[in-house]
């Protein structure tokens, strides 16, 4: 057997560590990963840029990562001096605007015999003047015939001498006051920088910048342009409305119409095919045999993947829980109350009635105690091959993946979603009272009698929840 010792005073020369910065490796793909800036968040929509390189080799991902990483630091700096541009030309024009406003039209504020300026004509000298000033820090040239030297000045001069108020300074203060889980926030957050930035392209500014007919062409070139289903149309619009009510509130529109109202898209109930809903509809008793007792080499996905989806779903079919209910699951979530019984605890929710407590269905008690057995709290419950992520969000966005997956490869056109209509079709079926149904499946009580006097604490949850009987499924 030989030995290698190395010399005393010989130095052992160390292989570089491979430069993997920003890439990461997913299925055997790399991918290109890089923290977005807080400043820019609100312009990208997102914390991180994660984009596939769509290559498997690790040596063409770090060439394609060098080029990306050098392509989005000079779009961060060129978003970072269009914003300062911006916001120097747009900041000076609204305090010129507030001073304008606040000056009186008839004091006089300068007397020289032969010419008079009241103290509002002052403050509009002092505007224009402002504005020779700013723009040629923000454009680099004094040259008042060069177009952006124009353009700049159009804009300055719409701010400070009109009524209206640039939108884009708005968006913060409206998403501040508005309530809602924070997947929604950063959806409106989205939706609405998305329109800022199809503002900006059209050289437009100002509130009253967005009337009907402008608002009409955004829903039609640009929603309903990128081919989406009426109902995610119908959601945008939504979203850009309550904007504009948030506006008519705080004082910013006068009695302009909201130029959103009515916008919204129809589905033709006369048309061929399936409508919007029809795959979020309940499963029939076929379809469900077929999800639970179909060859798992047939499925479109990995035995254990499979075994731990039907474990989701059953979880689902007798609960009612949402898909992100179930995901967010913690071992420490599954507890024992004084009934004897388990219950799933739903801490965080869609909506404020969406925290609540679950009672386990004796159908799947063996199922949660088997899931539970000897694992620590923190531990989230669903785990399984291809199951991951480190947020609720992630781990249900992964489920619906792997769920698509396999009920396509079955043939079944029901969606996850749909074992929640399906809970709520047995309560209703077993005469469950509509009031006790919303209880458990976290939807808002709105009547005054059961919305504000009762919150349910003496209804017998466990009762009412094993009324549901699934006949004819599992084997």
């Amino acid at each position: 057997m030989v030995f290698l010792v190395h010399a005393p005073g010989t130095h052992q020369t160390e292989t570089p560590m491979p430069d993997n910065r920003h890439l990461i490796q997913k299925h055997l793909t790399w991918f290109f990963r890089l923290r977005v800036p807080n400043d820019l968040r609100a312009v990208y929509g997102s914390a991180e840029i994660h984009k596939s390189l769509q290559t498997h080799s690790v040596i063409q991902a770090r060439t394609q990562r060098d080029v990306l990483l050098g392509r989005y630091r000079r779009e961060f700096e060129d978003h970072r001096r269009g914003a300062k541009m911006e916001d120097l030309v747009l900041s000076n024009a609204l305090l010129a605007k507030r001073e304008i406003a606040q000056a009186s039209a008839s004091r006089i504020a300068v007397d020289l015999g032969d010419e008079r300026l009241t103290e509002r004509e002052l403050a509009a000298d002092l505007a224009r003047e402002t504005a020779h000033r700013v723009i040629p820090q923000v454009i680099g040239t004094d040259d008042p015939d060069d177009p952006r030297y124009m353009e700049q000045f159009e804009l300055y001069h719409r701010v400070a001498h009109g009524t209206s108020d640039p939108l884009a300074p708005l968006l913060e203060p409206w998403l501040r006051e508005t309530k809602g889980a924070v997947k929604t926030i950063a959806e409106k957050r989205k939706v609405a920088q998305a329109f800022l930035d199809w503002m900006v392209t059209q050289r437009l500014v100002l509130i009253d910048d967005i009337p009907r007919r402008v608002a009409s062409r955004y829903v039609r070139e640009e929603i309903a342009g990128r081919g989406v289903k009426p109902a995610t149309i119908n959601k945008e619009i939504s979203h850009l409305s309550s904007w504009w009510r948030w506006l008519k509130k705080r004082g910013h529109l006068e009695d302009s119409e909201n130029p959103w109202t009515d916008q919204g898209y129809t589905v033709n109930p006369d048309a061929e095919g399936e409508d919007e809903e029809t795959n979020h509809r309940a499963w029939t008793t076929d379809e469900l045999r077929t999800l639970f007792n179909a060859d798992p080499a047939a499925c479109g996905v990995r035995p254990a993947t499979r075994a731990t989806l039907l474990r989701f779903a059953k979880a689902a079919l007798y609960t009612g829980a949402r898909r992100s209910d179930l995901a967010g699951l913690k071992v420490g979530d599954v507890e024992t109350k004084e009934d004897g019984g388990l219950w799933l605890i739903i801490r965080r929710g869609k909506t404020k009635a969406a925290v609540r407590n679950i009672p386990v269905h004796s159908a799947i008690e063996p199922l949660i105690r088997e899931m539970i057995q000897d694992r620590p709290a923190d531990e989230w419950l669903f785990t399984g091959p291809g199951i991951v992520g480190k947020t609720t969000g992630a781990r249900a966005n992964y489920v619906g993946k792997l769920w698509r997956d396999m009920t396509s490869e079955l043939k079944l056109m029901p969606v996850l979603h749909g074992l929640r209509a399906t809970f709520i079709e047995h309560m209703e079926a077993a005469g469950v009272p509509l009031s006790t149904v919303k209880l458990i499946v976290g939807h808002r009580r709105g009547d005054i009698t059961f919305g504000r006097y009762s919150k349910g604490h003496l209804v017998d949850l466990r009762t009412e929840i094993e009324k549901v009987q699934v006949v004819g499924v599992f084997g």
